[in-house]
Parts: structure tokens; C-alpha cells; sequence
């Protein structure tokens, strides 16, 4: 970006490197592997997070997208995913 470096990374390595940070994440994977044209996957899950009130960042890889949330929400948001893939499969 135009405005500075984005790194991921883990709290420790930023911390052992003596990198500021004000951002810290829980790293949630999803484990579906969806085609890179494939349409609404981030959407629905952007939208179940949205609805339970969880900020969300996307990062798409190449075999699974992830998903960074604060800290604190990364256990009500698996759970919020886990809802979603059930009623998904029902």
C-alpha cells in the first residue's frame, strides 16, 4: 500500500523484531478449498460474523482463504462458522 508495509505476523516475532503493532488477531483458516472464480463464500461468512457483531479481515490464499478477527473473538466466531457450515450442509 501507498501508505506503509502490512505484516502478518506472530505477536512474538513482532515483538522479538521490536515491531510496533496495534492489532492482535485470532487466525482462523477456512478449510474449505473453493475455486478462485467461485462467487459468495466470503460473503456469507463476512455476513454470519457481521450479524454476530464480528469485525472481520480476509486474506484469500490460493488452497483456503483466512480470516483475522480481534483476539477476543476468535472463539464466538468458530462458532459463529461452525453454524454457518451445519446449516450449510443441512
Amino acid at each position: 500500500e501507498r501508505e506503509g508495509l502490512t505484516l502478518i505476523l506472530p505477536r512474538a516475532e513482532a515483538e522479538r523484531l521490536d515491531l510496533a503493532y496495534d492489532y492482535v488477531a485470532a487466525w482462523l483458516t477456512l478449510e474449505v478449498h473453493s475455486a478462485l472464480q467461485a462467487v459468495g463464500l466470503i460473503a456469507a461468512v463476512a455476513g454470519a460474523l457481521a450479524e454476530a457483531g464480528i469485525s472481520c479481515n480476509v486474506i484469500a490464499g490460493y488452497f483456503h482463504d483466512h480470516l483475522f478477527v480481534a483476539h477476543r473473538d476468535g472463539a464466538p466466531a468458530v462458532e459463529v462458522l461452525r453454524r454457518l457450515s451445519a446449516e450449510e450442509r443441512a
